[in-house]
């Protein structure tokens, strides 16, 4: 019995340490300027800069489906600054060079840099909180 507990220990450890792992290595793939948005949650982009993500819409064909459109992920944004409040909307394909806009406000360029989850054939994204939106921004 006591072996059979050691090994669960030692699993459970195991799959700690790879969840772990896997969240450090997603850290790192993005570049540096770049901005992690949830839903409906203000982030501070630069001193006196905020961005909100207001609304995702996501027509992205799921994995494991075959589809004739690629589709895109359109992000309303609230960009909140020393000098005003603006709205704008970005949208993103998993094709590069594709639907990849960004915009211009006050003299930052943003830009869309990746949408995650990507939605799977028969599980849906149950919720705008699940998703997250990595932004760049740069001073221009």
């Amino acid at each position: 019995m006591k072996v059979l507990q050691l090994i669960g220990v030692i699993v459970f450890l195991f799959f700690f340490v790879s969840c772990n792992n896997n969240l450090t290595e997603f850290e790192k793939e993005h570049p540096e300027g770049s901005v992690m948005l949830k839903y409906k949650i203000q982030q501070r982009a630069e001193d006196g800069f905020l961005l909100e993500v207001l609304d995702i819409q996501d027509s992205r064909c799921p994995i494991g489906s075959v589809c004739s459109d690629p589709g895109k992920v359109s992000v309303n944004l609230r960009v909140l600054s020393e000098n005003s409040v603006a709205e704008t909307c970005l949208e993103f394909s998993e094709i590069p060079g594709q639907l990849q806009s960004c915009d211009t406000i006050e003299n930052r360029r943003v830009e869309i840099y990746k949408v995650s989850p990507i939605p799977y054939t028969g599980k849906p994204i149950e919720s705008l909180n699940n998703y997250t939106v990595v932004l760049i921004v740069e001073d221009i």
